[in-house]
């Protein structure tokens, strides 16, 4: 159907809803056309708007707005003011309709963008509201803006199930703009209460847990099979090779090579473990849900879950306990030698733990007079883990930091969390306490790097640029009072990152084949000149550092973390923009700033690339499958010497006929050509010696004599005379030809 038979038709089935349900009220039970509008909206978002006519984008624009209109239009009938509530909240329209939109969302990847736009079109926008500087809010809209929200989180509530559907299903989506549009309706969700918050992180950790604990059975069983095998190989004797010309010992050992069991007994898979951590790090960086995570992890596990309904619950009848997730990371973070598979799993718990550790993941924090953020003592132990986790995640880190074997692009997102515990004492005083029981980690990392340092290698680079991040972060006290963290006060001298690094030795020290490793490489390529100077200062503040005494630290002591209800109550749920700049305030006020789509990195375009092995895949799913067989069949196979010559002839037939107007090249008549020059007008002449009985003399219609008056022609032409064809040739000049012969014979 043409878009611009769509748009009216959308238009008018929105206020044919909107009248007849306000008419008909709760007694309204029709959701066929739900279907139609949502596959309308999906078919309209697969458009581009940007690479369309503006004509065109505006027609899409009213096609959105037109569904949005029709699914609003079953808000309008109101609860019963008494009975039972739970009930009446289930069977109403609002909630079926937004479970339409759940159940069609998961129903096809197709429908993954659509559904997740529809439902954050539905939904409230995040608190606080923003308005133009000068405006006032009356009492009765704050009361009303603060109950719909209400009313919202409860409908929610009601869709536990369906929202854990979907988070099960798209909460590993790779693609950006999914991620994207899921964190968004995400951010809505838990925005709107303290009970949908918790829903959302209950969701997330049963998801993580459903997903580990066949995953850890299946390691813990491949780990011990792997470590009997390497004993079982250490155990036998060695091998006695025969004596030689080039050996006269002839008792060369061999030693056993261990990697032959893990290539025989692979790893298992960890894609699920990696799904469940990318849909957990969406969530967590939402900072209402990531409040009501760290409120379920200083918990104790409950006997059963209290968001869920009894069918949900029936379900999933285990307890959740989300502090699980910590020795989950350091299981994951302490496996070494690991496939590419589990790689991306680390990445993305990392992701999560950079949520959790980030001070900067929280609900509302006030300005300073720069529009930066200020983070109090209380604001830090509300968005941060207690310091038993702190110290657990601190640990897990800085283990796989250290550890030899870690690859270089997990290392430097774990550096870049240390730099996050670096901003505030509390996360100061457990780096140093861990560099403090490692001293030569600094100076191992840095000569990995100069070991496999290349321009091309870019977590060389990363790893680097991280490593003098860190030591730059935990020397300088760059915070003042009154900007955005004054939380740090404590430092490390420079003489004890000078003790990490060794004594400097301009010969062959480590940081001075770096050094000078990057004055190299800075010649052709400038973008590494700001890592360049940073390893300069590096040098000169070691240099010139004094031998002092190590300062002393103590880690400070942060009040109790408010409850979660409480500091959902101290939100402001309007405010203005005069915080912000005139431009960025007025991008808050536009709807694209909420609903529209942001361009991804490149580096997050990169497909997420699985491989297949055909041959494997059939004969596991279908034995009797020939899949070269069924190539050959499916191509039509080779043909044969006589049926590739009886096949030529017959097309060589076939071309004669078809081409007809090709095998003769067409000629167009000269002036004059197969005509007959007419001297005069009269009758019809006879034909043979036969003269017409009147007339001066003219050519009959196919005879050769001439009539009574003059000398007829032969083969003369009836009808009217043509004067171009019947005029004599200029032999002066080449003959010319009829307009229609050249048109005819330029076609």
């Amino acid at each position: 159907m043409s878009l611009l038979a769509l748009e009216p038709a959308i238009q008018t089935i929105a206020v044919l809803l909107q009248s007849v349900i306000k008419a008909m009220g709760s007694r309204f039970n029709n959701y066929t056309m739900l279907d139609c509008l949502f596959r309308a909206f999906a078919v309209a978002c697969s458009f581009p708007s940007a690479s369309l006519p503006l004509f065109y984008a505006q027609v899409i624009t009213q096609i959105h707005t037109g569904v949005i209109d029709s699914y609003l239009a079953f808000s309008q009938t109101a609860l019963p003011p008494a009975g039972d509530h739970e009930r009446a909240l289930d069977d109403s329209q609002w909630t079926k309709a937004l479970k339409h939109v759940l159940d069609l969302t998961v129903s096809a990847p197709c429908y993954y963008l659509a559904g997740l736009t529809i439902l954050g079109e539905l939904l409230p926008l995040p608190l606080p509201i923003y308005i133009r500087t000068g405006s006032k809010v009356t009492e009765s809209e704050l009361s009303a803006c603060v109950n719909l929200r209400k009313l919202a989180s409860a409908h929610m509530l009601c869709l536990s199930k369906q929202i854990g559907n979907l988070l099960r299903l798209i909460g590993g989506s790779t693609n950006p703009f999914v991620s994207q549009v899921l964190r968004r309706v995400a951010s809505q969700i838990g925005d709107l209460s303290a009970p949908a918050a918790n829903m959302l992180a209950e969701l997330g950790v049963r998801i993580l847990l459903d997903a580990w604990e066949p995953y850890d059975r299946l390691l813990i069983a491949w780990e011990a099979r792997r470590a009997g095998t390497e004993d079982q190989l250490k155990q036998q004797p060695p091998q006695q090779h025969p004596q030689s010309l080039l050996s006269n010992a002839g008792n060369v050992i061999v030693p056993p090579l261990l990697s032959e069991p893990a290539a025989k007994d692979p790893q298992p898979d960890a894609g699920e473990v990696t799904r469940a951590l990318n849909g957990l790090n969406i969530l967590l960086s939402v900072a209402s849900v990531k409040l009501a995570f760290l409120r379920l992890a200083m918990e104790p596990p409950p006997p059963q879950t209290s968001v869920f309904t009894a069918a949900n619950a029936a379900a999933n009848p285990a307890p959740l306990c989300a502090r699980d997730f910590y020795i989950i990371a350091k299981r994951l973070l302490s496996a070494s030698l690991v496939p590419d598979q589990l790689m991306r799993c680390q990445e993305q718990l990392i992701g999560c733990l950079v949520s959790l550790l980030d001070p900067s993941i929280a609900l509302e924090m006030p300005l300073t007079k720069s529009g930066r953020q200020r983070i109090t003592w209380q604001t830090l132990a509300n968005c941060i883990p207690p310091s038993e986790q702190l110290a657990s995640a601190a640990e897990a880190v800085f283990r796989h930091v250290k550890e030899p074997t870690s690859e270089l692009a997990t290392v430097h997102l774990c550096l870049k969390v240390l730099v996050l515990l670096t901003e505030h004492d509390a996360g100061f005083c457990l780096v140093k306490q861990c560099v403090a029981d490692s001293s030569e980690v600094f100076l191992n990392l840095m000569r990995r790097v100069n070991k496999t340092f290349t321009r091309e290698n870019p977590d060389c680079l990363n790893t680097l640029l991280t490593t003098l991040e860190l030591l730059r972060a935990m020397i300088t006290t760059e915070t003042l009072e009154g900007e955005a963290m004054p939380l740090r006060s404590q430092a490390v001298t420079v003489g004890e990152i000078g003790a990490r690094l060794a004594r400097l030795n301009r010969s062959g020290h480590t940081v001075y084949e770096l050094h000078h490793l990057l004055c190299e490489y800075v010649k052709d390529e400038t973008s590494l000149e700001g890592l360049l100077e940073s390893m300069d200062s590096l040098i000169q503040m070691l240099e010139q550092a004094p031998d002092g005494e190590p300062a002393v630290t103590r880690p400070p002591e942060l009040p109790e973390p408010q409850p979660l209800a409480v500091v959902f109550q101290q939100r402001a749920v309007f405010t203005t923009s005069a915080g912000f700049n005139q431009a960025e305030a007025e991008e808050r006020l536009q709807s694209d700033y909420w609903f529209g789509l942001a361009a991804p990195d490149e580096s997050e375009l990169e497909p997420e690339m699985l491989r297949c092995d055909l041959d494997e895949l059939a004969r596991a799913t279908c034995p009797t499958l020939n899949l070269i067989d069924e190539l050959e069949r499916g191509s039509g196979g080779q043909q044969s010497d006589d049926e590739a010559v009886r096949h030529k002839q017959r097309r060589q037939g076939l071309d004669a006929i078809i081409e007809t107007s090709q095998q003769r090249r067409f000629v167009a008549p000269m002036r004059g050509r197969g005509f007959s020059l007419r001297t005069g007008f009269g009758g019809p002449g006879g034909g043979g010696g036969g003269g017409g009985p009147g007339g001066v003399g003219g050519g009959g219609i196919g005879g050769g004599g001439g009539g009574a008056g003059g000398g007829g022609g032969g083969g003369g032409g009836g009808g009217v005379n043509d004067a171009f064809r019947s005029r004599p040739p200029n032999t002066s000049r080449p003959p010319s030809m009829h307009v229609d012969d050249f048109e005819k014979l330029s076609e």
